[in-house]
């Protein structure tokens, strides 16, 4: 019997149209909380304005008053938020996820790549890619 496949990598499945590319070959606690916080973002009141001094600074709003500020990180800095679960976990909170809403140039894309890249949050093709031709080889000198 074969092991079972590492069915969150993209070498392995097709992903539902529901999930964007840039979560694809991530873990899949990750793409959970993506989704959750997108969803709330979305269904959201909060506003993002941006830092009239600092490229990819933002300040979150919400009607009562309660504001957050956001970076989307650059070439010497990582992403951060003010908020308590962005301090927290480290992963996108609903507050990034407004400014993508509210600023279609601002992306996950954007964001660095020593954050998008990260192994806590990307599967890694160079290991998962020969373990899977491995399950291919066996199941095609298995088969019949």
């Amino acid at each position: 019997m074969l092991p079972q496949t590492p069915v969150f990598f993209s070498g392995c499945r097709q992903y539902s149209s529901d999930i964007p590319c840039y979560l694809h070959d991530r873990s899949h606690p990750f793409i959970d909380h993506c989704m959750d916080m997108r969803d709330t973002a979305q269904n959201s009141s909060l506003q993002a304005i941006p830092s009239s001094t600092v490229v990819g600074a933002f300040t979150v709003s919400a009607r009562n008053g309660k504001s957050n500020e956001v970076f989307m990180g650059n070439d010497t800095s990582l992403p951060c938020c003010t908020c308590k679960e962005f301090q927290r976990t480290k992963w996108l909170c609903k507050h990034f996820f407004v400014v993508f809403k509210c600023f279609s140039e601002w992306t996950f894309d954007r964001l660095p790549e020593e954050y998008t890249k990260n192994p806590f949050i990307t599967l890694d093709d160079r290991i998962l890619s020969p373990i899977i031709a491995s399950y291919t080889q066996q199941a095609e000198d298995a088969s019949p």
